[in-house]
């Protein structure tokens, strides 16, 4: 159960990774070729890249619950072996 949430997390954090590069791409390629028809908007591209932080932060939460959850797992587990 627990491997499961931990693979979706880091799969997560590595997408969220992954378009926030392309987001920064696209921003500095905005910035260089202002008057290109064929630039992106920078201004989504922002939007975005704030948009993909969230999720890789979102991701990282449940990423920490899940190690959390695997303490208190071990922890009841070492409990019930003293006694």
């Amino acid at each position: 159960m627990v491997d499961g949430i931990t693979a979706n997390a880091l799969q997560g954090i590595q997408s969220a990774q992954s378009k926030m590069q392309r987001n920064a791409f696209d921003i500095a390629k905005a910035n260089q070729s202002l008057k290109a028809d064929n630039t992106k908007d920078p201004t989504r591209s922002l939007v975005e890249l704030n948009q993909n932080k969230n999720a890789a932060q979102a991701n990282m939460k449940v990423l920490k619950t899940a190690d959390e959850m695997l303490g208190s797992v071990l922890d009841v587990l070492a409990l019930s072996l003293i006694h």
